[in-house]
């Protein structure tokens, strides 16, 4: 969705999705949260249009209270399914780590959501997809190609989703 003015942050408001926990192979994938008014109060009026222009950005998110502490302009063959690999290739949507031994995690492909384990994550970053992330708590935003998320303290995510 994109914002063109300040006077529509209450639209993102109003459309707030939750993430769903997933119980089952059968049960719904998590969703991309769309932040509250209150996770956005750190942001500054331009962060806030930034954020919700579709172009590719940086966030800083505290992934405990989903708060969005900063957003910044990023520098800027598909399959028939999601997939996953232990790297991250240019131009795959990947779930970093930030401790050692454990590795990034890539996915590439279509549109899905691959679920696991995955301990110490730092942050996601798009690649060539629209992609978000989830971990035990909640789910993170949906971000463009060439995007990235960092969270201020590290989770274990549970799934990482290309729209």
């Amino acid at each position: 969705m994109r914002l063109k003015s300040l006077s529509v942050v209450a639209v993102v408001v109003s459309a707030a999705a939750t993430c769903l926990a997933t119980t089952s192979d059968a049960a719904s994938p998590p969703t991309a949260e769309t932040p509250t008014p209150a996770q956005l109060q750190s942001l500054t009026p331009a962060e806030v249009v930034l954020l919700n222009s579709g172009s590719p950005i940086n966030v800083l998110m505290d992934p405990t209270t989903g708060d969005l502490l900063s957003v910044t302009a990023a520098n800027s063959g598909i399959s028939s399914d999601i997939s996953t690999h232990n790297v991250c290739n240019t131009g795959d949507a990947c779930y970093q780590t930030n401790k050692a031994p454990y590795a990034d995690q890539g996915f590439y492909g279509s549109a899905g959501t691959s679920t696991g384990s995955w301990a110490y994550r730092s942050g996601y970053s798009s690649g060539d997809y629209t992609v978000y992330g989830c971990w035990a708590s909640s789910c993170g935003i949906e971000i463009s190609p060439s995007s990235s998320v960092r969270f201020a303290s590290d989770v274990t995510g549970t799934s990482f989703t290309i729209v």
